[in-house]
């Protein structure tokens, strides 16, 4: 395969010993896929690229390449008559930790923490991009579809992604998706017991296990919005109106695992969109948003946030509501903004706080 021999021929470069009909070859093949110079700039650690704009771009073209060479299966880069340690040079990781400091150091210099990282396989050989408690992530799916995953969220691309008639996923927790368009491969989103079909679209899709609702929120393009067990149950989206199903939880006696059944509540409302944003799509801006929401509601969002458990001890605290926005501010002063409105202490120990009625 090209690519495979591309990486090897990488691995020549990087140890410092190949040859000039190599090298040829490797510019040759850089000639026939411009797209690989990024690539290879990222990997080779090229001294000329100092602009700190640049570097995040190359490094984003070579996370799409990389999915694209897990999902075709290429993950061995060398040559069946070549060992995969010859690659593993100490120049070689020595240049690939200088990069990774010069990617941090540029995505400072952007005003943005840049998270990269790589997908990883599951035992269906599906591509998996999973973000943890107090961390987003960006990324740029094989198809040119850029998704923003917020914290403790999951998406998976199912293994034939971009070598099927349509370009399916399944999310667990939320994420804000920029569709790549191709009216002949729609792109469907699995989602708890709903799934969200598009063509090229902007939205936001909410859909943590462990709330009750599922929310779609559109804010350009069109979707198609169906429920699982119910196919004469579809809602076509327009920019500025989103979509809310109620999840009824019940516990699995089988499994214990809680699963989500939709009920017929089905909630649309129109959602104000200003400069191609919804405020449901604000924390990719970093920005927190509570607009009228229960208190069961914002701590389980201060909970993802902030990479903490918390509990809320006393029963009718969980019905207060809060409309507030926060940027950049720690979950100290979050909470102390909110006692303006209702009357609560917290204690916080280690990772969990504990939120109870004022006395």
């Amino acid at each position: 395969m090209e690519d495979e021999r591309f990486y090897w021929l990488i691995g020549r470069v990087n140890a410092g010993d190949i040859t000039d009909d190599q090298f040829n070859e490797l510019l040759g093949l850089i000639e026939q896929d411009p797209g690989l110079r990024s690539v290879y700039e990222v990997l080779t650690l090229n001294p000329e690229r100092e602009n700190a704009v640049e570097a995040v771009e190359a490094m984003k073209a070579y996370t799409v390449h990389y999915a694209k060479m897990q999902l075709a299966g290429h993950l061995d880069y060398a040559p069946s008559n070549q060992s995969t340690d010859q690659l593993e040079t100490p120049k070689r990781n020595a240049r690939l930790k200088m990069w990774f400091l010069t990617a941090i150091a540029a995505s400072l210099v952007l005003g943005v923490l840049v998270f990269f990282f790589t997908p990883k396989q599951d035992k269906h050989n599906a591509i998996v991009y999973s973000s943890k408690k107090g961390v987003k992530n960006k990324l740029v799916l094989p198809d040119g579809t850029k998704v923003w995953l917020n914290a403790d969220s999951k998406l998976t691309l199912a293994k034939q992604f971009g070598n099927s008639a349509t370009r399916e996923v399944n999310l667990s927790g939320e994420a804000y998706f920029e569709v790549a368009h191709d009216k002949k491969h729609p792109f469907i989103i699995s989602a708890n017991a709903i799934k969200v079909k598009v063509l090229g679209t902007v939205f936001n899709l909410k859909a943590y296990p462990e709330d009750k609702d599922t929310e779609t929120t559109l804010i350009q393009g069109s979707v198609e919005v169906s429920i699982d067990g119910q196919s004469s149950s579809r809602i076509t989206l327009k920019p500025g109106e989103k979509l809310k199903v109620h999840n009824d939880k019940k516990i699995s006696t089988a499994t214990s695992e809680r699963i989500a059944k939709p009920t017929t509540l089905l909630t649309k409302t129109s959602v104000p969109i200003e400069n191609n944003k919804a405020t449901e799509s604000l924390w990719t801006e970093n920005k927190l948003v509570f607009d009228g929401e229960p208190f069961d509601n914002v701590a389980a969002e201060l909970g993802r946030w902030y990479n903490k458990n918390i509990i809320i001890e006393d029963e009718v605290l969980k019905y207060a509501s809060f409309t507030a926005t926060f940027e950049n501010k720690s979950l100290t002063q979050v909470l102390t903004a909110l006692q303006f409105t209702t009357k609560f202490r917290y204690r916080i120990v280690e990772d969990v706080v504990y939120i109870e009625a004022a006395r």
